[in-house]
């Protein structure tokens, strides 16, 4: 079984390989990092000339095709370097590659790794420099396929390292849902043990795992690939195929998120790589949008002073960014039209896997591109329960279908699009419909005392027609996590920016004061409630929203909310509940309605990252 080709096939029927009339203004999928060593169908051109014509610059490093403001020109007098950025880097696993001195005839592994795995019967298929591909076979009542593992230490005790690699089941006999397993081993028995792959949702794909490994000790930790078999029956076999392994100590986070730090491949060190734009523009303020190999178009606001006669692409997106720039469009906001990225982000996502691992038990598969919940929605999801502590992901998961979503990241979610149907009249009373949802949830809470910025733009593309003024559809709310024991109740959110009949948008924080509220719905006795707004909309236009929250469980924290760049309060608040876990953010649809909801996000961005700027100088929509 070729579950390359199989997952390739299932793809298609489910609607991501579309052709370019479907995704808008002639963009495309790209699956350069989707299929290891398959055909490249990455879109040559995915901008439109109206786009093209009002852009101070626009490249295409893949046809070389340059121009400003439409007219052509060669690509050395707009840009300065070939699209490719990284911040330079060591790659941990040097010292073994290029993988040599193995013997398939002996069952030898190349020097620098062993077998992993002593119960199982695993066998050396071949290996290049850059790849090993072995056979495993499941005994009585396992699920090991088995593996290979460092000889040595690679990562130190309490490192946080990214580690990137590609990886493909060769063949498969018996069980389908086989996986393979990252894991940092210790010989006093210290590990760190999750699956990251799977073998029919993520065929071909290149994978990046976060690892932080477990402090204490000196002795360093070896890094080991193990495969699982779908099922505990003897007799299951597979080939699995590892390569291109690259593993480099994390760094900062650049502006647009962690995933764009992911490590490129390099046998030892990647060199560092930059990407000058040379607009020869006015001043003022421009956008800056690039279309990237690994994860679509991703954007920032750039001030151009008097002076300024090129534009580092790396300081704007963050020093750390490693990645593959495609196209780059520089153009001034004020020739900006709304609706453009629109038309260049829904559906071209490229589904690269990320990771973020750490040593909690039973934490794996934190984020991955898999889950099909209509054909053209995306849904990502966690292996399991959402874990009820400060351990929990800080990752977005999908909490119910249809979404669409493009250019996915850890911080900042470019294009999503939410669809929730017309609710039903079972409920607690015979006139509350039951709630239909359609949201995102990010896994990790916010702390209590934590400074954290929050800005979106949204707009809702329907109306709630409800002849009770008291239905709605939660678009923001950051929840409450319940404590572990003693607590029946059903909170309403600490903080929910809300839709409301008759086009209008409302925003509630609560409090307990600092005494826990441990029974009860909404908003029993003992919760106060605040309500901001309301304020009108028109359906199908965009708004902005920038927050500025600190959640207390003491009765304190603080609270700052910018609509539309307009301020509606920047102050301390009581805001909270008293929990043993500060409350996580969800994004999208949670409709008490009898009407259909569709609402559209874009530029989601949340962190401790200062997002002042975006009150006056918002992302590109």
């Amino acid at each position: 079984m070729n579950t390359r080709k199989a997952f390739k096939q299932q793809v298609s029927r489910r609607g991501f390989l579309l052709s370019g009339a479907t995704l808008g203004l002639g963009a495309s999928l790209s699956l350069n990092s989707v299929f290891a060593g398959a055909e490249s169908a990455v879109a040559a051109t995915t901008v439109n000339s109206a786009v093209i014509k009002a852009s101070a610059v626009y490249v295409n490093f893949q046809t070389r095709v340059a121009s400003s403001y439409g007219v052509s020109k060669t690509i050395g007098t707009l840009v300065s370097g070939d699209g490719l950025m990284s911040p330079g880097g060591t790659n941990m696993m040097g010292p073994f590659l290029p993988f040599h001195a193995g013997d398939p005839a002996t069952n030898t592994v190349p020097i620098g790794l062993e077998w992993h795995g002593s119960s199982v019967p695993k066998t050396l298929v071949s290996y290049t420099g850059d790849s090993i591909r072995y056979t495993g076979k499941t005994t009585a009542s396992t699920q090991y396929l088995g593996g290979v593992r460092t000889q040595t230490g690679v990562v130190a005790p309490g490192q946080s390292v990214l580690l990137s690699f590609n990886a493909d089941f060769v063949s498969l006999t018996g069980d389908p849902n086989a996986s393979i397993l990252v894991q940092l081993l210790r010989s006093d028995g210290t590990t760190l043990y999750q699956r990251a792959y799977n073998a029919q949702e993520e065929a071909g794909m290149r994978c990046i795992v976060r690892l932080v490994a477990p402090p204490g000790g000196t002795e360093k930790y070896r890094i080991v690939f193990m495969a699982l078999a779908g099922s505990a029956a003897a007799n299951q076999s597979a080939t699995i195929d590892i390569s291109n392994i690259s593993v480099i100590a994390e760094p900062a986070v650049p502006r647009i998120g962690i995933r764009y730090a992911a490590p490129k491949y390099s046998r030892t060190t990647v060199p560092v790589k930059n990407l000058l734009v040379k607009p020869a523009v006015a001043a003022g303020e421009y956008y800056l949008l690039v279309r990237t190999d690994e994860f679509g178009w991703a954007s920032e606001s750039v001030m151009v002073s008097s002076t300024a006669t090129q534009i580092d692409v790396k300081t704007v997106l963050g020093a750390t960014a490693d990645v593959t720039v495609r196209e780059l469009l520089f153009i001034a906001r004020s020739r900006w039209t709304s609706g453009w990225m629109s038309s260049l982000s829904p559906t071209a996502w490229t589904p690269l896997l990320f990771m973020n691992i750490n040593n909690t038990a039973g934490q794996s598969r934190v984020e991955s591109p898999n889950r099909i919940g209509r054909a053209t929605g995306l849904v990502t999801t966690s292996s399991g329960p959402a874990p009820e502590d400060d351990n929990a992901y800080p990752l977005a998961t999908l909490d119910a279908p249809p979404i669409e979503s493009a250019a996915f990241d850890s911080n900042r979610l470019s294009y999503l699009s939410f669809t929730t149907d017309k609710g039903v009249y079972i409920g607690e009373l015979p006139s509350e419909p039951v709630p239909s949802r359609s949201e995102i949830g990010f896994r990790k809470s916010v702390g209590f005392g934590q400074h954290v910025w929050t800005a979106f733009s949204v707009r809702a593309m329907t109306t709630l027609s409800d002849s009770s003024a008291a239905r709605k559809a939660l678009l923001m709310q950051f929840r409450y996590v319940r404590n572990k024991t003693g607590d029946s109740s059903q909170l309403g959110p600490d903080l929910a920016f809300e839709q409301l009949t008759n086009n209008r948008f409302v925003l509630h924080y609560r409090t307990d004061n600092g005494v826990p509220v441990l029974a009860g719905k909404s908003t029993p006795a003992g919760i106060t409630t605040v309500e901001l707004g309301p304020w009108p909309y028109v359906p199908g236009e965009w708004h902005r929203v920038v927050l500025h929250t600190v959640f207390s469980d003491t009765g304190g924290g603080y609270l700052g909310f910018w609509l539309d760049g307009t301020q509606i309060i920047d102050k301390p608040v009581a805001m909270g509940y008293r929990r043993n876990i500060a409350p996580k953010l969800r994004i999208g649809s949670y409709k008490f309605s009898d009407f259909p909801s569709q609402v559209e996000f874009q530029n989601i961005e949340t962190g401790t990252r200062d997002l002042t700027s975006r009150i006056t100088r918002p992302l590109p929509v």
